[in-house]
C-alpha cells in the first residue's frame, strides 16, 4: 500500500493577505498525529519528535506550543537512562547526569511505559534543539500546569 507522510507546514502571508500553507522543504518535522477541534476551527499537530503545536485554521495563526519535558525511546543497545541522557541533549542542548530512576508510567491504552529520570545539568547551559521551539527552566511552583503537553508530565510532576 501506497501511503503519503504528513509533514508540518509552514505559513506564508503573501501581499494580498491571503494565508497559504506550503511544505518546509528545509527540515520537514513528520507528523504523528493531528487532532482537529469540534468547530473546526482549531488544530493541534503532534509530531514524531514530540513536539506539539496548535493552530488556528482560519486565520493560520499559531496559538503556540504546550510545554512538555525531553523524550524518546531508547535505540537498539542503549540502556533507558543513556536514552534519556540522548534525548536530553538533542531535544534542549543539556549535558545531563543521571542520578536515580525517578518514576515509571505504565499506560496500556497505548501500549507504552515510561521511565522518568531524576538528572542534573552538567553545565548551566542549554538550548532548543531541531524538534524544540524553545527551552527554559522552571522553578516548581512557576509550572504552567495547565500548558502541559501530556497528563503523564503532570502525574510525573505531582510525585516531587
Amino acid at each position: 500500500m501506497d501511503t503519503e507522510q504528513a509533514y508540518v507546514w509552514r505559513l506564508q502571508n503573501f501581499v494580498i493577505g491571503e494565508h497559504i500553507l506550503r511544505p518546509c522543504h528545509e527540515n520537514p518535522t513528520p507528523v504523528k498525529a493531528c487532532a482537529i477541534s469540534f468547530c473546526g476551527n482549531f488544530v493541534v499537530l503532534g509530531t514524531t519528535g514530540g513536539w506539539i503545536e496548535r493552530f488556528n485554521l482560519q486565520s493560520g495563526i499559531s496559538r503556540g506550543s504546550y510545554v512538555d519535558t525531553p523524550k524518546g525511546s531508547a535505540r537498539d543497545g542503549e540502556s533507558a537512562a543513556e536514552g534519556a541522557i540522548r534525548e536530553t541533549w538533542e531535544e534542549a542542548g543539556a549535558e545531563v547526569e543521571v542520578i536515580s530512576p525517578f518514576a515509571q508510567l505504565d499506560i496500556p491504552l497505548i501500549g507504552q511505559t515510561y521511565v522518568i529520570f531524576l538528572a542534573k545539568l552538567k553545565k548551566p547551559r542549554f538550548s532548543p534543539g531541531p524538534e524544540s521551539s524553545e527551552c527554559c527552566l522552571f522553578e516548581l511552583d512557576d509550572i504552567p500546569f495547565d500548558s502541559l503537553a501530556f497528563s503523564s508530565i503532570f502525574v510525573t510532576l505531582n510525585l516531587v
